[in-house]
């Protein structure tokens, strides 16, 4: 039977120049931290200021934000994969009931993230929720929703893979769902859930102009296998552009729909009118490069 229990969350993220790349980080944090217990920010050494915003959130939140300096260095074929391991190793040092492995372009609505917690206090037996993420690359966004499932319990049972896009249960986590499914044959599909909530995550996927190419040259250090030439090529000519809507229609129509092989049918649209944003988003939409909002860190002091 379902409990009406507080859950306790840990939040868990990567950071590394987030500044410099656009990350809308200082708004995704505070658009969490009132439902995490702790959140375990993962700091690669920044060098554009980026730690020094992380360190006076934590000043703000000491009973919450935990933050881990580590190198991100990769002996690894595949580089990218360094972002599971670190995040792996952040959830192993978590107490928290449940894991929200957030990016730091994700902004959620109060709505959706309270939702979340009452299906998790609603479905006990749930190891992974996969929540829909609205991507925007400017004022396009790609329809219908993707799912990604970033909300799972803290057991054991489900670990981060990859580049920490996806999850997946334990080799020890199987084991112990067959055991106790066993009567069950189909029981093991009750452990993953499609939370449908009202409001979307927001995924920002690129938001400012001005901070779009550094970030596909910080991709570029870690996702050595991609191909990125095709981008080379479309990113020579967005330097010369200063239109914010003209910018991301180029981004949208040759970056996104002619490399974006990864999201299947879906397609990437205009989106007219003004956006539904959250709150803390809304000051931001249109502005050519990311600025961190001191009046807004210190509004919630």
């Amino acid at each position: 039977m379902p409990t009406d229990k507080k859950i306790k969350v840990s939040c868990i993220i990567l950071a590394r120049n987030l500044i410099s790349q656009g990350y809308p980080f200082v708004e995704t944090i505070l658009s969490v931290i009132p439902y995490c217990e702790e959140m375990i920010i993962c700091e690669g050494y920044s060098n554009d200021g980026t730690y020094g915003v992380l360190k006076k959130l934590g000043r703000i939140y000491e009973d919450k934000i935990i933050i881990k300096r580590k190198k991100w260095k990769s002996n690894k074929r595949i580089r990218s994969h360094i972002f599971s391991q670190i995040l792996n190793e952040a959830v192993e040092e978590s107490s928290g009931d449940y894991i929200l492995k957030l990016d730091p372009d994700h902004v959620f609505d109060k709505e959706t993230i309270e939702t979340l917690l009452f299906l998790a206090n609603m479905y006990p037996k749930v190891k992974i929720f996969h929540l829909p993420y609205l991507y925007f690359v400017g004022n396009w966004i790609i329809k219908p929703e993707l799912w990604a499932a970033t909300f799972f319990k803290n057991d054991g049972y489900v670990k981060i893979i990859k580049d920490s896009g996806g999850v997946t249960f334990t080799p020890q986590g199987l084991i112990k769902l067959a055991l106790e499914n066993s009567k069950h044959p189909f029981g093991i599909l009750r452990s993953i859930h499609y939370a449908y909530v009202l409001k979307p995550v927001y995924h920002y996927y690129a938001l400012f102009p001005g901070n779009y190419i550094t970030r596909i040259e910080e991709h570029k250090k870690f996702y050595n296998r991609h191909d990125w030439t095709s981008y080379d090529k479309v990113l020579e000519r967005l330097k010369e552009v200063r239109d914010w809507n003209k910018f991301w229609e180029i981004v949208a129509k040759e970056i996104v729909e002619k490399t974006w092989n990864w999201y299947g049918s879906r397609k990437v649209i205009k989106y007219n009118g003004n956006p539904p944003h959250p709150q803390l988003i809304k000051p931001l939409w249109g502005q050519w490069k990311y600025r961190v909002r001191e009046e807004l860190i210190d509004y919630h002091i």
